[in-house]
């Protein structure tokens, strides 16, 4: 499954080499897109769209979950060790102390198939947890700076940087699904049933 809107496949790359001036000859939808396929590939290139006085995502002065109201925001898998899903953040960022004060998360994601109508979801609920340091956590910091040139870029190369911090999900529970089977709408007999799981 090729997840790019919640959740975003992890993956190698190169350095980012590109000609400010080329940059500059692209809209920004062109910019965007170029981005989401720069996860797909590795290529690192892309990363060099984002306007890091504008990047509102990463902003801390943006008052945003600690206001009590729900947000949504793209997250990149990162690394499976030890039967866990890794991410990681920075202990700086909103995101962080949200999660402190309320680990509880949904994600979603999903597949568009060229036949729409067969475009597959998962969509789970689980809970953030912040381990503390160990030898675990120090090889997930490691794999993950080898597997994302994103992650490699903003902390050094340092998978000891102080404000680089992974966490894992735990009571995970979800369901795969497809448009053959939404409520309200006639059961497609013809599309594979819901799969739910928990971990």
């Amino acid at each position: 499954m090729s997840i790019a809107v919640c959740l975003l496949a992890a993956c190698g790359g190169k350095k980012n080499n590109q000609n400010p001036e080329e940059m500059n000859t692209l809209t920004n939808k062109e910019k965007a897109v170029a981005l989401l396929k720069a996860i797909e590939t590795g290529d690192t290139v892309a990363i060099g769209y984002v306007n890091a006085e504008n990047y509102k995502q990463h902003n801390l002065g943006v008052e945003d979950g600690l206001d009590g109201k729900p947000k949504v925001r793209p997250i990149q898998f990162m690394t499976l060790r030890d039967r866990k899903m890794w991410f990681c953040t920075n202990n700086k960022k909103s995101m962080y102390a949200e999660l402190q004060s309320f680990p509880h998360v949904e994600i979603c994601a999903s597949s568009l198939e060229t036949d729409q109508i067969n475009s597959r979801w998962v969509r789970f609920s689980a809970e953030a947890v912040f381990p503390p340091q160990s030898e675990l956590v120090s090889q997930v910091k490691k794999d993950i700076m080898e597997k994302s040139p994103i992650v490699h870029e903003l902390y050094h190369d340092n998978p000891d940087n102080p404000i680089f911090v992974v966490f894992y999900l735990k009571n995970i529970k979800g369901a795969f699904q497809n448009l053959g089977h939404v409520s309200g709408l006639e059961e497609r007999e013809d599309f594979a049933k819901p799969i739910t799981f928990s971990m």
